[in-house]
């Protein structure tokens, strides 16, 4: 009360401090204001006045004339404080000041005098004002402070009369109905003063005291009897799995009745909100359940929902209904237990879709064979929907597609109850037939009564036609069209059968000169259809006798017979050559590509399938090695080589085991610097008939037959040794490149295999470096990119060999992830007598240092040769200049003593 009635003064105050704040601040400053321009004026009319009296000359040169005439004017003077007459020829008259004082001038005034003669003069007075302002402000502040004052004595008596006949009756009314509000309605009303004004209030307040207490009767009997009510309904609802809700939107309140604890598995009533609400529902069905109960308090109306509830037993299923009162701003509704019937309905409905998405054609029938259902496969099998079928007899069962026997056999079988399955021939809606496997269940009532059919059908025409075409492909390449391997070795061993000495025939091999490029580059697509325009021309270059085949991938055979004669062999071969390089258009790219033909004669060559074509094979490595799109034959040099290659490949694996093979180590030298900073291992066969075999003689063997994966093993497990010792002598900063051959390279087992022998070697992975070729990444770029991406990853150099005669290499070189790069020494062993390759080399060793790669000139065997290289920033060297390739020992000797290198590292 006491606040009320501080709340009922205070206004009173502030009012009358708001008084003295405009008095002081504004209505004081404007009177002052308005005092001063008063007096100004007072004053200028007296200056004016003075002038006139002024203007005779006897005045003006006698001061105490002028101040008689101020006197016989009865000026007030105490405010100036100096007067001067100004002519334009001089000071006339005087400075005019008050007897003893000194003032400060607070305001100017000035006049101009005519004299009788026409002259012209300024009289100037100055004037002290503040004497005069200081005794207003001190009288109106007095008149102030008494208003104030009166100001709060009004307020103090208005304070004390609302205390007396407002505040304290309240307060005496205010305990009553705290007591009829804790359930005392029979308390007395307090007496009022009959100059309070309040008579009505405190009547009111008795009637509404009798009123409430009359309510409060009525509503504790309708409390019982609600409570009995809701007994009832909690307990039918219970008994029926279902609930009721209501949620108050714009306090965000929830209220269910008890039966919808179990329903939402919700622990207690308590308090709910929106989230609690709904903690149990499922993640999956929250988000919808929370947006349209949203969108029922934001647009009304009514809504419909179902939605899974977690529970210990596992999930449940409800089902609920609600509705919004606009007037109330609630919503409210009911809940149900739905669990049985979803399961029920979950049941039915994967019989049903089981049915409807089938793979198969589904049909039911009743017992005499009237449609009544057809799934969509079957509609999208046959054309026609289940509109178009109901009530009609099945094609299927009629007569027509079937023999009177197998016809009674099958309704016989049906109508017995058994199943029945077998192939049946039927009609499309287009008019065409197909073959189906069929297999018809008959359906029973829980009477065990027979009422309805279900007819599966699978369409086998397919399949039919499939084995048709797999007697197609069993002969016959899908993509080209061409023979396929089987169908040319058949022809082929026919024609050996029918050998005899005027048959003359001719095997010739294929195959398209970086075709792989093609793919990987223009994609498989245009790959595919420069194969098929290839076949094309192949059998349009040959006789109808003659047979093109294609072995695989880009690999193509001919069989030519009969010919005259190897001329005639050969003007074959040419028309071949020039029909496959003329350019191709496929998908608006031209592409020009090239042959290399390998022949063997029959019976000349071989007369055997497997000899000829290896023989052809031979011919067309050879066809290749002398520059690509041309043909060889094949010779005795090149059964030699057939020889060898037998040889190499069944004694590789038996020198590896043996310890025939060996490294080399060739030296690379720092050009700055002239010391060794590292090695290229080399491989050598140290083979006990032939000698020392030199690396191109068995490495192409052992890449084709595979063994070049555990030779390359043997390879670096040996130079990791080799490092392992260095380290141990002391030149642990040593470096060993080894070179990866393509097979090597597509090994998935490579990068655990280096991980293994470093591993196991205690090498560290900077001191081994990888070198790959150009032309092997040309097969795969981004499987390229990829492994060497995951060596570099596990800490080694990785360099390009024989950098500048590849196809790609400044396509490529930007995006690959090397170190080093290798410049071949067919660039650097004519210098410095061809310009070309000095130019060539000192391009490729700018271009490598603009990409922060480190070269390395490969074949360096003169002085010229490498001081050519040290002008143009070559960073190593590696050639006869400094040292062929030599055993370990022998390398290790070229290297600085173990002393006067740790020396070295120290300083």
């Amino acid at each position: 009360m006491r606040s009320f009635q501080a709340k009922l003064v205070l206004p009173l105050v502030l009012l009358v401090l708001l008084i003295g704040a405009f008095m002081e601040f504004h209505w004081l400053p404007n009177w002052q204001q308005h005092e001063v321009e008063d007096r100004l004026t007072q004053e200028k009319v007296y200056l004016e006045l003075l002038g006139t009296v002024l203007r005779n000359p006897i005045l003006t040169s006698d001061m105490a004339a002028v101040y008689d005439v101020l006197d016989q004017l009865s000026l007030d003077r105490k405010h100036w404080q100096s007067l001067t007459l100004t002519r334009t020829d001089g000071l006339l008259l005087y400075p005019m000041t008050q007897p003893d004082q000194q003032f400060a001038a607070t305001h100017w005034l000035a006049a101009d005098v005519m004299f009788e003669d026409r002259a012209l003069a300024k009289l100037s007075l100055s004037l002290d004002l503040s004497p005069f302002l200081e005794a207003e402000r001190d009288r109106l502040r007095m008149l102030e402070l008494i208003l104030l004052a009166v100001a709060l004595l009004a307020a103090v008596v208005i304070g004390w009369m609302q205390r007396q006949l407002v505040l304290k009756p309240i307060d005496r009314i205010s305990g009553t109905a705290r007591q009829i509000a804790e359930g005392d309605f029979y308390s007395p009303i307090p007496a009022h003063p009959p100059q309070s004004g309040l008579q009505d209030f405190f009547q009111a307040f008795r009637v509404m005291r009798d009123s409430i207490a009359e309510k409060h009767e009525e509503l504790s009997q309708q409390i019982v009897e609600r409570e009995n009510a809701e007994r009832r309904l909690n307990d039918s609802q219970r008994v029926a799995l279902l609930g009721c809700w209501e949620w108050h939107g714009e306090t965000n309140s929830f209220w269910c009745s008890d039966s919808m604890l179990p329903i939402m598995y919700l622990s207690e009533l308590g308090t709910l909100d929106f989230d609690s609400f709904f903690s149990q529902i499922h993640p999956a069905d929250a988000s919808a359940v929370k947006s349209e109960f949203e969108r029922l308090a934001q647009d009304g109306g009514s809504f419909e929902a179902e939605f899974r509830v977690n529970s210990p037993a596992g999930l449940k299923y409800v089902h609920m209904i609600g509705q919004h009162d606009r007037s109330s701003g609630r919503s409210f509704g009911t809940c149900q237990d739905v669990t049985e019937r979803k399961d029920i309905e979950s049941s039915l409905r994967k019989l049903s879709s089981a049915i409807t998405y089938s793979g198969s054609s589904v049909m039911i029938t009743d017992i005499i064979g009237t449609i009544e259902y057809v799934n969509p496969k079957y509609t999208e099998a046959t054309g026609y929907h289940l509109g178009e079928l109901l009530g009609q007899q099945p094609e299927i069962l009629s007569r027509q597609w079937m023999s009177t026997s197998k016809y009674e056999t099958l309704w016989q079988s049906i109508l017995a109850g058994k199943n029945w399955r077998g192939e049946l021939q039927s009609l499309r809606k287009d008019g065409s037939t197909f073959w189906s496997l069929v297999s018809i269940s008959p359906i029973k009532n829980e009477f065990g009564e027979l009422t309805h059919f279900v007819i599966v059908l699978e369409d086998v025409s397919e399949l039919k036609l499939a084995h048709a075409k797999m007697e197609q492909l069993a002969l016959y390449d899908e993509l080209t069209g061409l023979a396929n391997r089987r169908l040319f070795y058949s022809k082929l061993g026919l024609l050996l059968d029918n050998l005899n000495e005027s048959t003359i025939g001719a095997v010739m091999l294929l195959d398209l000169d970086f075709f792989k490029t093609i793919n990987d580059t223009r994609g498989h697509h245009i790959g595919d259809e420069l194969l098929k325009a290839v076949a094309r021309r192949l059998r349009h270059a040959l006789q109808e006798q003659d047979v093109a085949a294609r072995l695989g991938g880009d690999e193509f055979a001919l069989l030519i017979s009969p010919v005259e004669s190897e001329e005639r062999v050969m003007h074959i071969a040419e028309r071949i050559l020039s029909a496959l390089t003329r350019p191709f258009s496929i998908d608006d790219t031209e592409l020009q590509v090239t042959t290399s033909l390998g022949i063997a004669l029959v019976p000349k060559d071989g007369t055997e399938p497997d000899s000829l074509l290896k023989h052809a094979d031979l011919a067309m490595y050879q066809a290749k090695e002398m520059g690509r799109n041309q043909f060889r034959f094949f010779t005795e040099s090149l059964h030699e080589q057939l020889q060898t290659y037998i040889r190499f490949t069944r004694e590789m694996p038996v020198a590896l085991e043996k310890g025939e093979f060996l490294l080399n180590y060739q030296p690379q030298v720092d050009l700055k610097t002239g010391e060794i900073i590292g090695a290229e291992a080399l491989i050598r066969w140290q083979h006990p008939e032939l000698g020392i075999v030199p690396p191109p003689e068995f490495i192409s063997v052992a890449e084709e037959t595979g063994f070049i994966v555990p030779l390359g093993r043997w390879v670096i497990a040996t130079a990791c040794e080799a490092l392992r010792e260095l380290k141990a002598s002391g030149y642990g900063h040593l470096r060993v490149a080894v070179n990866l051959s393509a097979r090597q390279f597509r090994d998935p087992q490579l990068i655990s295999m280096i991980s293994q022998i470093l591993k196991d070697t205690d090498v560290a992975p900077d001191q081994l470096e990888i070198e790959i070729t150009e032309t092997l990444l040309m097969h795969d770029v981004q499987q390229a990119i990829n492994t060497l991406q995951e060596l570099q990853a596990l800490g080694m150099t990785i360099a390009i060999d024989d950098f500048g005669i590849g196809y790609s290499s400044f396509n490529y070189l930007k995006t690959l992830p090397i170190n080093v790069l290798k410049v071949d020494r067919e660039f650097i062993k004519d210098i410095p007598d061809h310009l070309d390759d000095m130019e060539i080399t000192a391009a490729i060793i700018s271009m490598a240092h603009r990409l922060n790669l480190r070269v390395v000139a490969e074949g360096i065997e003169t002085q010229v040769q490498q001081v050519f290289l040290e002008e143009h920033a070559c960073d190593f060297g590696q050639g006869y200049l400094f040292s062929r390739p030599v055993p370990l020992d022998r390398f290790m000797a070229l290297l600085p003593a173990t002393e006067a290198r740790a020396q070295e590292l120290s300083d």
